[in-house]
């Protein structure tokens, strides 16, 4: 099927459904503005009635699809990996290894959330920094305690 379109502007075509679709998903036309005529057609019709074209909306600017609903900030790996450091900072013993690179990647994590708000993570960040943090005090409150009175 051939498609003519006007854009308000113009009127251009013929253009095959695949091209219609693509020239949707560039945006180089507007599905809300522009009118669509084929043959058998009395007059010309939105876009969105032409048989064979369904009008999928990219999402608005700033938002980003997401298959875990947001939840996850997997793409800010500094955030992720210091939220589970600062969990598992909290095992006595081996959390101490892990508290310190938690609480730096918290606020490398932190820095790259707030330049780029679409990849989120702050509250994994804080989590991270917050557990790592608990962790270092009270690995240093029992390393203090060891050196103090080492024979109890």
């Amino acid at each position: 099927m051939e498609i003519y379109l006007h854009t308000g502007e113009q009127q251009i075509g013929p253009w095959g459904i695949g091209q219609v679709k693509q020239a949707l998903q560039m945006g180089s036309i507007s599905p809300d503005s522009t009118m669509a005529w084929f043959q058998g057609c009395s007059e010309w019709i939105p876009l969105h009635q032409v048989p064979g074209i369904s009008l999928v909306h990219p999402p608005p600017s700033g938002q980003t699809g997401d298959a875990t609903g947001g939840l996850i900030p997997y793409k800010n790996s500094q955030a992720l990996l210091s939220y589970y450091l600062g969990v598992f900072g909290l095992i006595p013993f081996v959390g101490l290894l892990l508290a310190t690179p938690a609480v730096i990647l918290a606020v490398t994590g932190m820095k790259k959330a707030k330049s780029n708000p679409q990849i989120k993570g702050t509250f994994h960040a804080w989590v991270g920094l917050i557990l790592g943090s608990l962790s270092l005090l009270y690995h240093g409150v029992f390393i203090l305690i060891l050196v103090l009175n080492p024979f109890g």
